[in-house]
């Protein structure tokens, strides 16, 4: 190779570099969540492929549903069990996997797969912060009993592995898979705790809609609905215009972190954009099937055609300020801001 077109691709090799956004700093005390994340998403455990994401994907709100199962392809991990004779139907239906998104359960045990199991959809891990702890103590999941032992996330995750991860239905630590250990259990409880809405809701919120507004009254009312005397202050179980807030407030989250080049410590700085649009795809779903504020869905289709553009850009800063403006009047058409 000649020096002047060796010279030639160093330079280039140098502009590239040059025009590339430097990788952002992680924030300072937030080491333990990022590894969580690593750990949830690429770490098998020693087991069949699967790992925490292959069950709770973050582009479909960390749940699968028969959707999102449509559109994987037939090697994914979920589908193990059509591949590996070890398992089999003892271990996993895929029709109903495929079909209603249901996964199979040994709550009571592994000694009887043939008889003594349940189907169960997959609970989301948005919001565990404020939905596991409980007067008795932990309680993971829908009905509580989301974890073996003491019901906590640790345990959450080392009774994933043992039921979902293993190589054989004999289930063998050490053979089958390895068991988490404690540095990593405590980084997938950080990880997980730092998922979706950190704080509680203050009932009433100042609501434009007149309809939301009656619908909130209802809720709260203790002669009508009813509803708060099981979902005091909304639980886990907001209306959908609340549940379309938080989509709107996570994807501002986002995008303001992809603006100041930060690490935001549950998601991977190079998705930041496709996780914002996921979150304002799910916010437009909720207000149009609802039918619920137009004007505010308009915002928000805008928005997500500003992260989609921005999404293309190689300096997106811009564009993903424009689209934090959108949500922002968005909001402001859903709830009184002032």
């Amino acid at each position: 190779m000649s020096s002047r077109k060796s010279l030639s691709i160093v330079i280039a090799l140098l502009l590239a570099t040059a025009c590339r956004e430097p990788p952002p700093d992680p924030i300072p005390g937030t080491e333990r969540i990022v590894e969580g994340r690593r750990l949830f998403f690429e770490e098998t455990f020693g087991g069949n492929g699967r790992t925490c994401g292959t069950c709770h994907p973050a582009r479909n709100n960390f749940t699968i549903d028969p959707t999102f199962v449509a559109k994987l392809p037939p090697d994914d991990p979920l589908f193990i069990a059509d591949t590996t004779p070890d398992l089999g139907h003892r271990f996993e239906n895929n029709k109903l996997i495929r079909g209603v998104g249901l996964i199979l359960e040994n709550l009571d045990g592994f000694a009887d797969l043939e008889n003594v199991f349940t189907q169960r959809g997959v609970p989301h891990t948005l919001a565990l912060r404020l939905s596991v702890a409980s007067p008795r103590g932990p309680q993971t999941g829908w009905s509580g009993d989301g974890a073996p032992g003491d019901r906590s996330l640790r345990s959450f995750a080392t009774g994933a592995v043992i039921q979902h991860f293993t190589k054989t239905v004999n289930r063998v630590p050490g053979v089958d898979f390895r068991l988490p250990t404690d540095t990593e259990l405590d980084a997938l409880d950080a990880f997980q705790l730092a998922l979706g809405r950190q704080e509680e809701l203050a009932l009433p919120l100042r609501l434009r809609s007149t309809v939301a507004l009656r619908g909130q009254a209802i809720f709260n009312s203790g002669t009508e609905g009813k509803c708060s005397a099981c979902h005091f202050n909304a639980g886990a179980n907001g209306s959908p215009q609340i549940n379309a807030l938080e989509n709107i407030r996570q994807s501002m989250v986002l995008l303001q972190a992809r603006v100041d080049s930060v690490l935001v410590p549950t998601e991977d700085f190079t998705a930041l954009l496709s996780r914002a649009q996921d979150e304002i795809n799910d916010a437009i779903i909720v207000l149009e099937g609802g039918g619920l504020h137009p004007d505010a869905a308009a915002r928000l289709v805008e928005g997500r055609r500003l992260i989609e553009e921005a999404s293309g850009r190689r300096r997106p800063a811009d564009l993903a300020r424009q689209a934090i403006a959108e949500l922002e009047r968005a909001r402001g058409l859903i709830i009184e801001t002032s």
